[in-house]
């Protein structure tokens, strides 16, 4: 029941593609904004904030495949080696900018979807 449950909530994510919702829970730097990603306050440093957020979002797409790996007879679902990291540097960039109230786990799906998905 529990790996059928799994199966049916890993579907529902990457089948389909919308924005994540206000009450899903994410921690670290998926769960700010696309908006805190682009302009972070002045106190913080830029690489620092990039760093953070493309290693969560690389770490959350690793963990995607994990969760699908363990699954039975579920590969993993995502290439990370799809298209270079500069690409998917620049999708994650674009994404926020064109969605700054977005989470970093919605550009974060998005990505995952839309550039790293296996065919």
């Amino acid at each position: 029941m529990r790996n059928t449950l799994l199966s049916i909530g890993l579907a529902a994510l990457v089948s389909f593609h919308s924005p994540v919702k206000a009450d899903m829970m994410f921690a670290g730097a998926g769960a700010g904004t696309c908006s805190s990603f682009i302009s972070p306050p002045p106190s913080f440093d830029r690489n620092t904030v990039n760093t953070s957020v493309f290693t969560w979002v690389q770490g959350f797409i690793s963990g995607m495949n994990g969760l699908a790996i363990n699954l039975p007879g579920v590969t993993p679902l995502f290439d990370l080696e799809m298209v270079s990291l500069d690409a998917q540097w620049g999708y994650l960039l674009a994404y926020c900018k064109a969605n700054p109230n977005a989470q970093i786990a919605a550009a974060a799906i998005d990505l995952a979807v839309t550039r790293l998905k296996k065919r």
